[in-house]
C-alpha cells in the first residue's frame, strides 16, 4: 500500500526505501496545501459563528503531547488539524486529496526530531490560529493560514535542503 501511496520506492539492488522528498516536492505539498485549506476556510467563514470541535480538538491533542514530549502524536494532531480545516467543505475528494499531502509532507517531519520546546511552539501556534480561524474577520483569518502555511513549508524545506 505505501508503494501505491508512493511513499516507498524500489531500487535496484537496494529494495523498498523511503521516498526522498525534493524541494520542488515540499513546494508542490504546499501549494496543493494552500489551495485545498484556504476552500477549507472559505467554507468555515461560511458556517460561522459555529465553533469546531475537530480543531479545538486537535490542538487540545497537540498540547497534550507537547507536554508528553511526543513528537510523532504532535505531528499526527498537526494532520488532523489541517484535515479539520478542509473537512469543512464537506467534500470526500477535497478530504481525500488533502490525506495524501499530508502523509507525504509527514515523510519530512519525521526526519525532523522534534525537541519539547519546539512541540510547545507548534501547540502555541496552532491554538493562535485556531482563534483567528474562529473569532478574526475572514480576511484576518485568510492571513494567518497563509503565514502559518508560508512558515510551516520554510521548516519542511530547511528540512529537505
Amino acid at each position: 500500500r505505501l508503494e501505491r501511496e508512493g511513499l516507498l520506492v524500489h531500487s535496484l539492488h537496494r529494495g523498498l526505501e523511503v521516498m526522498r522528498l525534493s524541494v520542488e516536492d515540499v513546494r508542490d505539498l504546499y501549494a496543493t496545501r494552500r489551495t485545498l485549506e484556504l476552500a477549507g476556510l472559505e467554507a468555515m467563514v461560511r458556517k460561522r459563528p459555529a465553533d469546531d470541535v475537530w480543531l479545538q480538538a486537535a490542538v487540545t491533542s497537540m498540547t497534550e503531547a507537547a507536554k508528553a514530549g511526543d513528537g510523532r502524536a504532535a505531528v499526527a494532531a498537526d494532520a488532523a488539524f489541517h484535515l479539520a480545516i478542509v473537512a469543512a467543505t464537506n467534500s470526500r475528494r477535497l478530504r481525500t486529496a488533502a490525506e495524501a499531502a499530508l502523509r507525504e509532507l509527514r515523510i519530512v517531519l519525521a526526519v525532523a526530531d522534534r525537541v519539547s520546546s519546539d512541540l510547545d511552539d507548534l501547540a502555541a501556534d496552532h491554538a493562535g490560529l485556531l482563534d483567528a480561524l474562529i473569532n478574526a474577520p475572514p480576511p484576518s483569518a485568510r492571513a494567518a493560514l497563509l503565514d502559518h502555511l508560508r512558515r510551516g513549508e520554510a521548516r519542511a524545506m530547511a528540512i529537505t535542503a
